[in-house]
Parts: C-alpha cells; sequence; structure tokens
C-alpha cells in the first residue's frame, strides 16, 4: 500500500467502520480494532494490479483483536451479502466510491 494511504483512508470515514453505511445487514456490533480492507480482494488480482490499493477500493471495517473478526470477518464470511452491498466487488468490476454514497 502507498505511503500514507492507510491514514488517507483511516480520515475519509472518519476512523469508524463503514459496515452500517454501506447497508450490510449484520447481528456483529463493532468491537473495535480497525483495519482498512479492499473491496476488490488482493487475491483476485493481486499486487500486480495497479489499482488494487486505490482510495477507492479500501474502506474502514472493524476488525476485533485479529483484525479478521468484527464485520471485516463477517464480510469474507458472506461474500454473497457482501457483494449485494459492495463491500466486496468482483475483479472485472470498476471499484468507484460513487456505488453508495458517503455521509459527508
Amino acid at each position: 500500500m502507498p505511503e500514507g494511504r492507510y491514514a488517507e483512508v483511516m480520515e475519509r470515514d472518519g476512523f469508524r467502520c463503514q459496515a452500517s453505511v454501506y447497508g450490510f445487514g449484520s447481528t456483529v456490533s463493532c468491537d473495535g480494532g480497525l483495519v482498512v480492507h479492499h473491496r476488490r480482494m488482493r487475491g483476485a488480482g493481486g499486487s500486480a494490479d495497479p489499482t488494487i490499493n486505490d482510495a477507492d477500493n479500501l474502506v474502514v471495517l472493524c476488525g476485533g483483536p485479529t483484525g479478521r473478526d468484527g464485520h471485516h470477518g463477517e464480510v469474507h464470511d458472506f461474500p454473497l451479502r457482501s457483494y449485494d452491498c459492495g463491500l466486496l466487488v468482483r475483479r472485472s468490476s470498476v471499484v468507484s466510491s460513487k456505488i453508495v454514497p458517503r455521509p459527508y
């Protein structure tokens, strides 16, 4: 990830989990431990994709103590729901922050 990108995304998202902004229905409440999540997964295009770390492909989610808990874990555990709300996007999709309006 380019230097400063992590901080840029955290600041843009108000240092808060964005699961509810995207309409990700969940029974899990935010449990801290914020992570920057790749909407188009790194494994689906890999580091050879120059846009993988673009800010439009990144969003803040809670990840709990391991980084793989909370909403971040749920996004990966329930991919169909995650694709439906835009927290995951398919490799062939053009990533845009315009998919979901931001509240700021």
